[in-house]
């Protein structure tokens, strides 16, 4: 076990007062990099702890990033959910014991005045072989809707600024500390093989599974051998700029068998909507908009998540998702609020082109 002075980090530019907003927390979560901030009050007390999770799940829960965490406050409401502390003589035994029983990443260590004198991370605490994780992406796919484009040439390879999307999807699965990745092909998938090789020159493992047919955006998984830990799982058409490292996080924190990535997506009817009663009239509704959550194409998905999986049999992730669901089985939702674009279609090809350009 490592001695505590290695562990204990610095807290300066962790605290957020309650003036700062959402959108201030995530800033300051992602310019930290340390996975929490620490809500404190004008006397610098620690009020909450606050992780990205946190956010996500009060925007989910419909509050607007431009909400105070004064807001953000009332709706978790702390008074009967005080953050889990230590005290500052704490060992690191203990520490840890508190991790795993309360499935928690940060243990503040507070002084009797309420104060914050040092910040523990669980991932300076628990072993390399307790935080392995592997990925899968999927670069099967013809990519139709991209024809001529794709004529030649797999859509995970088409180029976005200067490299292919593939290797974007790789390097940011890197940075989230994943170094074992499995990649599904089908079309042109000598191609694939041949531009990412073993993966040394990225600096992790890549492997491949073959669809001799295609299986569908879930069939793969029945090729896997089975892993160990959560599975992080990339459609290879998406690209985005969210931390696959907070979805692990957040994954582990609601002890989901599977979380979803979903995007909101906003309809507007350019006419005016007529509800009816049989044939009558009961209203109408000049342009209205709708909003909705879909699905992101990004996913975790926990060992047990294979038992659902039929081998060389195609499914999709819907029907996936909806026989774990029908099982009773925990499945979360993890709102992508950073830059997302699925490159499926030509014009959402081009915008990628000049977002990453």
């Amino acid at each position: 076990m490592a001695r505590r002075e290695s562990v204990v980090i610095d807290t300066s530019g962790l605290a957020v007062s309650v003036r700062d907003t959402l959108m201030d927390a995530m800033r300051r979560l992602d310019e930290t990099a340390k996975g929490i901030v620490l809500l404190l009050d004008d006397q610098a007390r620690l009020l909450a702890t606050i992780t990205d999770g946190d956010l996500r799940r009060a925007v989910l829960a419909g509050m607007p990033l431009e909400s105070t965490l004064a807001d953000w406050l009332d709706l978790a409401n702390p008074g009967s959910r005080p953050p889990l502390t230590m005290a500052p003589n704490a060992s690191l035994r203990d520490i840890r014991a508190l991790m795993l029983e309360s499935n928690i990443r940060h243990v503040p260590l507070v002084d009797q005045d309420g104060k914050v004198r040092d910040l523990v991370l669980e991932r300076d605490l628990l072993d390399l072989e307790e935080r392995q994780s592997q990925a899968l992406v999927m670069a099967g796919g013809e990519g139709r809707r991209l024809w001529p484009l794709t004529k030649d040439t797999p859509k995970p390879l088409l180029d976005v600024g200067d490299s292919p999307v593939i290797e974007r999807i790789v390097g940011q699965i890197k940075e989230a500390g994943i170094g074992q990745i499995a990649v599904s092909t089908h079309y042109r998938a000598d191609m694939i093989e041949d531009r990412l090789g073993d993966g040394s020159r990225f600096g992790v493992g890549i492997s491949y599974v073959r669809e001799e047919q295609p299986l569908g955006t879930a069939g793969a998984l029945g090729l896997l051998e089975p892993w160990d830990g959560p599975l992080l799982m990339v459609n290879g058409d998406v690209l985005t700029r969210v931390r696959y490292g907070l979805l692990l996080d957040y994954h582990r924190e609601t002890r989901a068998v599977a979380t979803l990535g979903v995007r909101r997506h906003t309809l507007q009817v350019p006419f005016g909507v007529v509800e009816l009663d049989g044939h009558g009239v009961t209203g109408i509704t000049e342009k209205p908009t709708f909003e909705n959550y879909v699905n992101a194409g990004v996913y975790l998905l926990e060992p047990e998540a294979r038992n659902f999986v039929e081998p060389n049999r195609h499914m999709d992730m819907p029907e996936l998702i909806q026989r774990m669901l029908d099982a009773r089985r925990p499945v979360s939702a993890f709102p992508i609020i950073e830059d997302w674009i699925d490159i499926g279609r030509p014009e959402d090809y081009e915008r990628a082109k000049e977002t990453y350009a």
